[in-house]
């Protein structure tokens, strides 16, 4: 079994997170960078999705202030 474990540290890939220099054990990055570029790109998802709503509320804000001032009727 210690053969097996020693070869099979050679064939392991432990690379250094480029954000903190941390083991990755193959991945891009390590478990907490991760874990952070995770919420964050969800973060700015969510982001994204309240500003077009807002734009969208205020589309539908403007359009009947608008509406409203013509003459007081719908067109």
């Amino acid at each position: 079994m210690k053969l097996f474990d020693e070869v099979k540290g050679i064939f392991k890939k432990n690379y250094i997170c480029p954000k903190c220099n941390g083991e990755t054990y193959g991945e891009e990055f390590c478990k907490e960078c991760t874990q952070y570029v995770r919420i964050v790109d969800k973060q700015k998802k969510l982001e994204i999705e309240a500003k077009e709503d807002l734009k969208r509320r205020n589309w539908i804000k403007i359009r009947d202030e608008f509406l409203n001032n013509q003459n007081g009727k719908y067109n």
